[in-house]
């Protein structure tokens, strides 16, 4: 028997805060919405109560090993909670605190994006810009068609290695003794016996697999040459044409991706060790030192602009004298009475970056190891932690210099679909995304049922987040930076996703910060869930979002010690009867709040400029 066939949950005696020994139930596969003054207690029914004891009791599944890595959820403060749900809370705050999580890893937009780019990328050779794609010797045959006329000659080549400890006369008759006969030198056929078959400082030595002509009786005879000379030359076939009696260059033909990698779903993810950035490793930024912590620059050096140098007391007092000690050594001479904005570019890179990159050889030399040098001779010190302390005063964070922000090695930026690389598409806003999706992907999702799979839930993520009137967001926009109400969105569109059923979700006003328009798209995917079999406990002050509940939960008639009492329960469109209901007054139109006739009119104004943040 399903859980929606057994009709309520029961909660009662609940006493959690100022709750006063409320009695209620709450009916499964419906969306409640609990409501009433602020602090009446409604979130300690819904929250502290019902989410509380439905996690509690989740966890208690678990064995004593694995509860001991978890929280310790204490029981909340009621008689009995009967035929409760699994639950889910969505709360109206963002706890999250790492930079690794985006929209769409919290969606799963990009679980689903890694897997379209593997299947449906294209790859550009970052040099010459054309297309990338392992070659067979069928596509081989094919190009040659295309770009020769029939009956040409062509010789199917492959590369042999040299070895440094083989010599090329040895290498020569050990192909001769294996029945090879013939290599390319010098713009012709040569045999290998004869001397003049011989190569020049670094060319490879080309030995003729076979020689045919492009036509059709000899496709065969082709695609065995072909195939042979890729499995023995390391996945690489050579192939020269004969056009007017002339043999032109070697077209090389490769069976991998080189010069990038196979397009698997982990090379397009930042989380994955296979497709981060190996110098920022998938953050998109590293930590570096701001040499700009240590400079003053309306001073001179003489006057102290390089500030961590000065006092008599300070530790590292004495590089100031290894300065003027390589000053004064130094054939081009800075000038330390001028300030440091006004020097030129040539002056403040010596005086940061000094006479050579090794700050200890420097330093025997006496020659200046510049500021750069001073903080590479503490970073190799940073196992004393007053250095450790030192040093974080003036680390900051900076734009990677690799990736430039875009978080993945450069080999996965060479995948493009529909002319776009991964993120590219990560920075483009969900209404724009959805409308891209469909045009560039959807059509293509017909190849294979696991491609199709994958677009059918990339769209329904873009459509859920469009719904709820986050549609202005980008996939790789830091989860740790929206407001809560995005945060309590984004999370139900994830619990959309997942097409959970059977769940108790309780969410904490999810229409705070959301415009007017929006709030029925977010009723909209509210009932998508409720479809499913779902219980929804809601609470929220939104008129229209009581009116679209299927019950009411009205908790007051006030606030704090005047709370706590089960005002009503039941029909949203019955509250009205209710004389202490302050909620039913207002909807029932009883009560209302007037527009004001006159309004004050300010006079003055705090003015924000410039804000980027």
């Amino acid at each position: 028997m399903s859980h929606c066939e057994d009709g309520r949950i029961r909660i009662r005696g609940a006493r959690e805060h100022n709750l006063q020994n409320v009695d209620v139930d709450i009916p499964l596969g419906r969306l409640t919405v609990v409501t009433g003054p602020s602090g009446s207690g409604k979130t300690s029914l819904a929250m502290h109560t019902l989410y509380a004891e439905g996690q509690r009791r989740y966890m208690e599944t678990f064995s004593p090993y694995v509860r001991q890595f978890m929280d310790r959820m204490d029981k909340p403060d009621v008689d009995a909670v009967e035929n409760i749900l699994p639950a889910i809370a969505l709360h109206q705050r963002n706890s999250v605190r790492t930079s690794r999580s985006t929209v769409g890893t919290m969606t799963g937009l990009n679980d689903y994006w890694k897997f379209v780019f593997a299947r449906l990328a294209v790859g550009i050779d970052p040099e010459t810009g054309r297309e990338i794609k392992p070659e067979t010797p069928g596509s081989i045959d094919e190009k040659l068609h295309e770009e020769f006329p029939s009956g040409t000659e062509v010789m199917v080549c492959l590369e042999v290695a040299r070895p440094e400890s083989v010599d090329l006369p040895t290498l020569k008759r050990n192909l001769v003794a294996q029945g090879y006969l013939r290599a390319f030198a010098h713009g012709e056929a040569l045999r290998l016996e004869d001397e003049e078959c011989t190569l020049e400082d670094g060319a490879p030595l080309l030995v003729i697999q076979d020689r045919v002509k492009l036509a059709e009786d000899q496709r065969e005879r082709r695609l065995e040459a072909l195939e042979t000379a890729m499995r023995l030359g390391g996945g690489v076939a050579h192939v020269i044409p004969r056009v007017d009696g002339i043999w032109l260059p070697a077209m090389k033909f490769r069976g991998d991706w080189h010069p990038l990698m196979e397009p698997r779903p982990g090379l397009f993810s930042f989380n994955s060790p296979l497709g981060a950035c190996p110098e920022c490793r998938g953050y998109g930024r590293v930590i570096t030192i701001d040499y700009n912590r240590c400079i003053k620059p309306e001073l001179s050096v003489n006057d102290g602009a390089i500030h961590i140098f000065e006092g008599e007391s300070k530790v590292f007092s004495e590089c100031k004298k290894d300065l003027m000690r390589g000053w004064r050594k130094n054939t081009r001479k800075v000038r330390l009475d001028v300030p440091w904005k006004d020097l030129k570019q040539w002056e403040r890179d010596w005086l940061l970056y000094g006479d050579g990159e090794d700050p200890d050889e420097m330093y025997e030399q006496g020659l200046w190891y510049g500021i750069a040098g001073f903080f590479r001779y503490l970073e190799s010190r940073t196992h004393k932690m007053h250095v450790r302390v030192y040093l974080s005063r003036f680390r900051t964070y900076q734009e990677c210099p690799s990736c430039h922000g875009l978080r993945l090695r450069p080999e996965a930026l060479q995948f493009k679909v529909g002319g776009r690389s991964m993120p590219e598409l990560s920075g483009m806003p969900m209404d724009e995304l959805l409308a891209w999706v469909d045009q560039y992907v959807t059509p293509r999702a017909d190849e294979d049922p696991g491609l199709k799979h994958a677009v059918a839930e990339l769209r329904s993520r873009l459509e859920y987040l469009h719904e709820v009137g986050l549609g202005y967001l980008t996939s790789d926009r830091p989860t740790r930076s929206l407001s809560g109400g995005e945060i309590e969105r984004v999370s139900l569109t994830t619990c959309l996703g997942a097409s959970l059923t059977d769940t108790l979700f309780v969410l904490d006003e999810p229409t705070v910060g959301l415009h007017p328009r929006d709030t029925s798209r977010l009723i909209s995917a509210m009932n998508r869930l409720k479809k499913r079999g779902n219980t929804l406990v809601v609470v929220e002050h939104e008129e229209a979002v009581m009116r679209a509940a299927d019950s009411l939960v009205d908790m007051g008639p006030g606030s704090g010690r005047e709370g706590g009492k089960l005002v009503y329960s039941g029909e949203p469109a019955r509250i009205g009867e209710v004389a202490d209901s302050l909620t039913g007054a207002f909807l029932s139109g009883r009560r209302r709040i007037a527009v004001p006739k006159k309004r004050r009119k300010p006079r003055q104004f705090l003015t924000v400029s410039g804000a980027k943040r």
